[in-house]
Order: structure tokens, then C-alpha cells, then sequence
């Protein structure tokens, strides 16, 4: 478990569970910081299972938050660090797809059989440095599988968002759905729905951006959460192709999103980033990259000043990479685009149309976009000759009045 000291919060973590041990307390480690110790991966973050209750935990530490205290739940505030700290517990009926109704203290064995899946029920004991495995997690690390705790019906009717998470970890991990577990998420791929809309989009995020995305995508046509979830999107069978070609890239995430979405009408996209939630921030991306994909097809069409505008766009390198997954962008535009990466500061401003005669409004709006478009397609040289430029489009417009 050597990674766990490369984490910032690992001297936080030591402190806490030496308090807890230090007063004839259990002091865990839990979940998926396990996980990842066991793979040779820096935790994202750490929790700590432990015997005593809310009440001792808050009796123990100066600062504790009750971020979950009817569930046996608290944050532990520290200098530096705030650390999740949980009693160990086994779950209530849970009615509503994702919380237990109520929960009640347990033995560690009780509380992995609670837990999603197999490799995220370990719990590693840092005083004697072992792993405690009660549902053969480690064998399924070694396997590279993801199976679920017990039965997977059970687990995922418990918590809808389980379904998503199965697929989940096969991207992140580069791991295989053992064969019940995947027919369970076929069999509940419908309930996946009741869970937040921010969830969902959350786990597709952790999709695109995961070792293996191409063995995600799939899995989410064969198990038709696809159809469940994004029923707009119509599968192409190219796709964990182009997601597989897509690994490493520093736009992953972002491009995965650019590839489900190319194709889908604009309308229907609107629908999609309206139901899961997307930020407007990720929306402007993704629109602005499809946008560009549509105007390198047609390049050799476009005015100049269009392709200087293009290039400079700085979405623009995620259509030439999805361009380049499918059908690869002349090394002609590429160079074009090198070459032109920021637009020129234009010419001619407000200040010079009001010297002319030319009051704020719609007309200057229009002359001043005309005239940057003549500066782009280089019909005018230099600012002089700009405004000599204008000056005959308001004579024009001038001797037309009057006729």
C-alpha cells in the first residue's frame, strides 16, 4: 500500500486512525482507496470504517461535520485535510433506488455484504498492514473482474446508480463485467432513470475519460442502458473503434462527448444537455467543436475571412482530432490553421466610424463587421486603406439615398 503515502491527506488519515486505535477503537481503511492501493494507484481519496459510533467519533475529534450522522457518517476535520469516518454498519429496506431507509451498527463482514462490488468491499488494517477480503475481492482484482457483492439483482434494485457504476469501472480500470452481474444491469438497465440526472451525467464523464471508454460504449449498447439513458443517440458500430483510438488523448472526455453527439440534431442535443444537466461552459464546447467538424468538411468552400475564423476558434483542434479519427484533415488545412491560430486586431473601430459621421447602432454594428471581414479576406492591406474602404461604402449607400 505504498501509494497511499504519495497522497496529500495520508498524514491526516495516519492521525485519525492512530486516534481511534489509541482509544481500543477498529480503524480501518474502506472501499475503493483499497481498491486502488492493491492496483498500484494513488487513491483519489481515502474513508475509514471503525466500531465506535457517531457518538464517539464526535467525542474523540475537536472538529467533526455529520455529513451523513443517521447513517453512521461523519467528516473528520483536521488541519489540512477533512477524512470520512463511518461506523461500521448493514443497510435498512431501501425504497427509493438509492438511500436505506435507516441502518444499524454491524460487524465488518456485515458491512462488506452491504457494499456495490467485490473489489470495493476490501478493508485494509494499517496497524498490522493486512487486507481484510470477506467477499473474495482479491481474487477479482487479480481477475480483473467486477462482480457484485452477493446477488447483483439485490445490489443494484438496492441503488439504481450501481447499474451505472458497473460500467463505469470497466472504463476506469480496464476491467471485465463478470457475466451475472452484467445480466443484472441488462435486466435493471431501466431503473437507472430514478437516479439524479447530475449522477448519471457524472458517471458518463468518469465513462469517457477511463482507460478503456471503447469497452464502455459497447457495454452500454449490449446492455441498451444506451437506449435507456440517451434514447436520442442512435449506436454506430464504428464507435469503440474511434474510442479506442481516442485513449490518452488530453481532450478524452470532452471528445467522447463530440463523437456520441455528431450526427444528433441540435434540437435533441438540446434535450440531452438539458435533462442530465450539462454546464453551459460543456455545451459551448461540444456545440463549438461539431459546429467545426461541419465547416472543415466543406473548407475549400469557404470564404477566407470564414477559414480564418475557424482557425482561430480554439475549439477547433477537437474537430480536426475528431476529423482525424474518421477522416484525417488535409495536411494543407493543418498548416492553414497553424498559420492562423488568433484573428488580427481589426482596423477600423467605433471611434473611426463616429469621426465619419456614423452613429451607434445597427448601421455602425454592420460596417464594422463588414469591414473586418474585407480586413480578413485581405482586400484591404492596412488600416488606411480600411477606412478608405468604408468611406466608399458610405458614399454608396449615401448617393443611393438621395436618388
Amino acid at each position: 500500500m505504498m501509494t497511499f503515502t504519495k497522497h496529500p491527506h495520508w498524514s491526516a488519515v495516519k492521525k485519525i486512525c492512530e486516534r481511534l486505535h489509541e482509544n481500543g477503537y477498529v480503524a480501518w481503511l474502506a472501499g475503493g482507496c483499497v481498491r486502488d492501493g492493491l492496483l498500484g494507484i494513488v487513491p483519489q481519496d481515502f474513508d475509514i470504517v471503525t466500531n465506535a459510533t457517531v457518538a464517539e467519533i464526535e467525542n474523540l475529534f475537536k472538529k467533526t461535520i455529520g455529513v451523513g450522522k443517521a447513517f453512521g457518517v461523519m467528516r473528520v476535520v483536521i488541519p489540512g485535510a477533512d477524512i470520512e469516518v463511518a461506523t461500521f454498519r448493514k443497510d435498512g429496506i431501501y425504497e427509493d433506488g438509492r438511500h436505506p431507509t435507516s441502518v444499524e451498527e454491524a460487524t465488518p463482514q456485515e458491512d462488506a455484504q452491504r457494499r456495490d462490488f467485490t473489489i470495493n468491499a476490501l478493508f485494509f488494517d494499517p496497524f498490522n498492514n493486512e487486507v481484510k477480503d470477506f467477499v473474495e475481492g482479491k481474487r477479482d482484482l487479480k481477475s480483473r473482474v467486477i462482480r457484485a457483492v452477493g446477488k447483483a439483482e439485490d445490489r443494484f434494485q438496492e441503488d439504481h446508480l450501481r447499474v451505472m457504476r458497473a460500467i463505469r469501472f470497466v472504463s476506469q480500470l480496464d476491467f471485465n463485467l463478470e457475466e451475472k452481474t452484467q445480466k443484472a444491469v441488462t435486466k435493471l438497465a431501466r431503473k437507472v432513470p430514478t437516479v439524479s440526472a447530475e449522477r448519471i451525467h457524472e458517471e458518463l464523464d468518469k465513462v469517457m475519460r477511463g482507460k478503456r471508454p471503447d469497452r464502455a460504449i459497447r457495454l452500454l449498447q449490449e446492455t441498451e442502458l444506451l437506449k435507456v439513458i440517451l434514447p436520442e443517440i442512435k449506436y454506430q458500430a464504428h464507435w469503440p473503434n474511434i474510442f479506442k483510438k481516442l485513449i490518452g488523448s488530453p481532450n478524452q472526455e470532452i471528445m467522447g462527448w463530440v463523437i456520441l453527439f455528431e450526427g444528433t440534431p441540435g434540437s435533441e442535443r438540446e434535450g440531452i444537455y438539458s435533462r442530465l444537466r450539462f454546464s453551459r461552459e460543456q455545451r459551448a464546447v461540444i456545440d463549438s467543436a461539431l459546429r467545426g467538424i461541419e465547416k472543415f468538411r466543406v473548407f475549400k468552400d469557404l470564404r477566407l475571412a470564414e477559414k480564418k475564423e475557424l482557425s482561430a476558434n480554439k475549439n477547433s483542434v477537437l474537430a480536426i482530432e475528431f476529423l482525424d479519427l474518421t477522416q484525417p484533415v488535409s495536411i494543407q488545412i493543418k498548416k492553414f490553421v497553424q498559420a492562423n491560430p488568433t484573428l488580427p486586431k481589426p482596423w477600423v473601430g467605433s471611434n473611426h466610424l463616429l469621426e465619419l459621421g456614423i452613429k451607434p447602432g445597427k448601421e455602425m454594428g454592420m460596417l464594422l463587421a463588414r469591414v473586418y471581414e474585407a480586413q480578413l479576406s485581405e482586400v484591404v492591406s492596412n488600416q488606411g486603406a480600411a477606412i478608405e474602404w468604408i468611406k466608399k461604402k458610405i458614399k454608396k449607400v449615401s448617393d443611393v439615398s438621395k436618388v
